[in-house]
């Protein structure tokens, strides 16, 4: 192999350096290979790559991270406790500065004091909503502690109803006002015209014309029936449209306040301490005399509101879709006309029965969203309950069974039949009678009685699935709460007494009886199955005697159940009037035998207070019933004219209704299309079968 040296290896050298090269060669190639080795062992010490964490690494860094955001957070927290203590300290010498301000204000004073220092002034200026986006809604309110609301309300379609000290003349203003589009239909509707020569010179201060009456539908003219059903949905719609307005600005407004994602812990954290405060102030003694009042526009005012706004509006809409349908076939049916109409607006509430065998009629009226409903004065007495007026055009309608099949159940029993509903639509009064087959028929269509079983079967399936759910989850149709242990016992016995007397009334026999009984669907009551199958069952003296014991227990429905079985109807009827004081019930149970009614309807009628033999209406109601008896049952019946009831007093001081379910009409009718004829002569003609 062949080596090839630089210039200056072969270059000639002194002695000197020819002695030397050889050292220095050897020195320079050693350390050349200690520098290479070194550079080497360096390379291999350089990490290839990033440096893969391990969990302990990781473990640690974790740690250390939320020790940090734990510092922050309690910096924070801190932070804002003393700024709370602060806002609080400020809060409370403002509140003893207002204490003191406001030691001798009175009504008008106190609420402009409010107006002009708290927040709620937003529900308490009329237009304080944008009116855009509520529809120039307004709400007429006073200040007062914080969630003492009656009931819920808010602009237009809801207002805050007064607290129970404010004074009486600015409780009265407020609630004569209509709040939505269908309360001013109502007033466009039902403001009676003055009849001739009255004084109405008064002006609107002193109160208008003095002989001003709100009617009923059933009161209304003919004229003023042809598009009934159609401007009550277009106002019922409106009303919606207005609820859904306002509650997206209330909604609106609680966003802006709380953020997206703190608004249920918010809302949880108020309601908490808004409970702690009623407790506080009830164990002061619940009086406010001399406290300062404070409306807050919260963020829970705010929820409530809304959602008692979305379910009002989803409620009218669903009861104008049922007034549509019905439109078509009202053309030119005065009688059906007032009917609908007055069954729709009773429709709009729900009421919540006091359970068990309680007298008839013995409940609250709450509205869609929970709010109990009160207020039934003047305008608003048609979604109370329906006239004596509203009953008689029912009795004379030709389409009952169009109309019950449409309207019924209500919208809100979420498609069950309950008999606290139902009877609030009077059916027993129109659909049942012994008027029939009388000369009082001959222009008056016959008693549905087959319709009125159909709506006893319907309340018997009710009541069964009713008894089904409650033994299954413990918790009562339509209400998510489960019933307590102690009462557990109790209400499953009213639901299978229930069940029982609705089977009974179907007219139903011992043996369907024991065979419903095998399917085990009455199995939460034993003694029910013992008394059935025993061997003296079939003895109607043997029955008798376990009602009679039965009606010891108060157990009225089942007692009725067992006289029915052993065909002892004028006991069960006593026992309806006589413990459930139900005289509906008494129709819908004597539907075929009406002959037995009439002792029972004469002890009544000859009770009637003065107010309803004044109610000419009523007069014509029980003729119908009673088959032309109740002049004779009552010879003074139509004493008292002209006492009739105030419908403009508090709601604590609204006249009872007859057999709880019949509002009284007013004294005169309205003028009729036909001549001098008015509507009630024309219902009594056909009543009395004289041709109209």
């Amino acid at each position: 192999m062949t080596m090839t040296l630089p210039p200056e290896a072969t270059a000639p050298s002194s002695p000197t350096k020819a002695t030397t090269a050889p050292a220095e060669e050897s020195g320079r190639c050693g350390g050349g290979v200690w520098r290479a080795l070194a550079e080497c062992a360096a390379g291999l010490c350089e990490p290839l790559g990033p440096i893969e964490e391990t969990g302990h690494m990781l473990l640690a860094r974790m740690h250390e991270e939320r020790e940090q955001q734990l510092a922050a957070e309690q910096a924070a927290a801190e932070e804002r406790r003393r700024a709370q203590e602060i806002a609080a300290k400020q809060w409370e010498e403002e509140l003893a500065q207002i204490q003191a301000r406001r030691a001798n204000m009175d009504a008008e004073e106190l609420e402009q004091d409010c107006i002009a220092h708290f927040a709620c002034s937003v529900l308490l200026q009329p237009g304080a909503i944008d009116d855009s986006a509520a529809g120039s809604a307004q709400s007429p309110t006073s200040c007062r502690r914080l969630g003492s609301m009656k009931s819920i309300a808010s602009s237009k379609t809801f207002a805050v109803e007064a607290d129970e000290d404010e004074e009486d003349d600015e409780e009265e203003t407020e609630l004569d006002e209509p709040r939505c589009a269908f309360e001013r239909w109502l007033v466009d509707r039902l403001k009676a015209q003055p009849s001739p020569g009255a004084d109405c010179a008064q002006s609107d201060a002193e109160g208008g014309c003095a002989d001003n009456r709100w009617v009923s539908f059933g009161e209304l003219p003919d004229a003023a029936c042809g598009d009934l059903a159609d401007s009550l949905a277009a106002a019922l719609r409106q009303s919606a449209q207005e609820a859904d307005d306002t509650a997206a600005t209330l909604e609106g407004r609680a966003e802006e306040e709380t953020g997206p994602g703190e608004f249920s812990d918010q809302f949880d954290e108020i309601l908490r301490r808004y409970a702690a405060e009623s407790e506080k102030a009830e164990e002061d003694g619940g009086n406010d005399k001399g406290h300062p009042e404070v409306c807050s526009s919260s963020v829970r005012d705010d929820a409530i509101l809304g959602r008692a706004l979305r379910a009002k509006a989803q409620r009218y809409r669903a009861v104008a879709d049922r007034v549509d349908a019905l439109a078509p076939t009202l053309h030119g049916d005065a009688a059906s006309a007032r009917t609908v109409a007055a069954l729709a607006v009773l429709d709009l509430v729900d009421f919540v029965s006091a359970g068990g065998d309680d007298e008839a009629g013995a409940g609250r009226f709450v509205e869609p969203g929970g709010a109990e409903a009160a207020d039934f004065r003047s305008f608003r007495a048609p979604v109370r309950a329906m006239s004596s007026a509203d009953v008689c055009w029912a009795l004379c309608s030709e389409k009952r069974r169009l109309i019950l099949e449409r309207m019924l159940p209500g919208m809100g029993a979420d498609g069950r039949w309950d008999w606290p509903q139902v009877r609030r639509t009077c059916v027993g009064w129109w659909l049942c009678g012994i008027g029939a087959g009388t000369h009082y028929a001959r222009h008056v269509p016959a008693p549905e009685v087959g319709l009125a079983d159909t709506i006893v079967a319907n309340l018997w399936r009710s009541a069964m699935t009713s008894l089904r759910a409650f033994e299954k989850t413990g918790r009562l149709p339509g209400n998510t709460a489960k019933v307590e242990e102690p009462d557990t016992k109790r209400i499953g016995r009213q639901l299978t007494d229930e069940v029982v007397f609705w089977y009974a009334l179907m007219g139903t026999t011992l043996t369907k009886l024991r065979a419903l009984l095998k399917t085990g669907a009455l199995s939460s009551e034993p003694a029910l199955q013992q008394l059935f199958s025993h061997e003296r069952s079939e003895e109607p003296e043997f029955m008798r005697k376990n009602a009679f014991r039965l009606l010891q227990l108060h157990r009225y429905h089942l007692a009725v159940a067992l006289f029915v079985l052993s065909d002892s109807y004028e006991e069960a009827a006593r026992v309806v009037v006589s413990h459930l004081r139900d005289l509906q019930l008494l129709l819908v149970l004597l539907r075929r035998q009406p002959q037995l009614s009439l002792p029972l309807l004469r002890e009544h009628v000859s009770g009637l207070s003065p107010k309803e033999r004044a109610d000419p209406w009523l007069r014509a109601l029980l003729e119908w019933q009673m088959g032309g008896e109740a002049e004779r049952a009552a010879p003074n019946i139509g004493d008292g004219a002209g006492v009739m009831p105030d419908l403009d007093t508090p709601p604590v001081e609204l006249e009872p209704l007859f057999d709880a379910a019949v509002r009284l009409s007013a004294a005169g009718a309205s003028p009729g299309g036909d001549g001098d004829r008015t509507g009630l002569d024309r219902v009594s003609s056909m009543l009395r079968g004289v041709a109209a």
